[in-house]
């Protein structure tokens, strides 16, 4: 028999990991909406065409949100899955990053529809729904692997 060389899985390790990169990213949306009211607009007016687009590329982001975290993530988290630990680890840390970046990139669709001109009443949905979709998306670990780390 081979032994293996892996070093043991630090679980709290991969948890904490997982919570700073959540947490990190929640922030810059409250940076976004901060230097939002600090910047002057470039624009006087922006077109309807303009704000509907942003809406449909900001639905797509949530979508793909939900698709990541309702299919992807919820495979992963069943504890009957046959995935060995380290590779689940690997894959929860990989579908969160992207649950996180799409969530991100809605409020980045409002900051720059915000930057162009458009009211913050048009803006303000944008920012509410990228922290909607960061609460859908808080990182936690599947229920037999919380149990071996205490």
């Amino acid at each position: 028999m081979e032994k293996s060389d892996l070093p043991p899985i630090n679980i709290q390790a991969h948890a904490r990991f997982m919570k700073l990169v959540f947490f990190v990213m929640v922030l810059s949306v409250g940076v976004y909406a901060g230097a939002l009211l600090v910047i002057s607009r470039s624009a006087e007016h922006l077109s309807d065409g303009m704000k509907v687009g942003f809406e449909f590329c900001a639905l797509a982001s949530a979508l793909v949100v939900f698709f990541v975290r309702f299919v992807k993530i919820a495979r992963v988290l069943v504890p009957e899955t046959l995935i060995p630990a380290a590779e689940r680890l690997g894959k929860l840390r990989s579908y969160f990053i992207v649950c996180c970046v799409f969530s991100e990139t809605v409020a980045l669709y409002g900051f720059v529809l915000g930057f162009m001109g458009a009211s913050l009443v048009d803006v303000a949905p944008f920012f509410v729904g990228s922290l909607v979709l960061y609460a859908l998306c808080y990182p936690r670990l599947p229920s037999d692997l919380d149990d071996r780390q205490q």
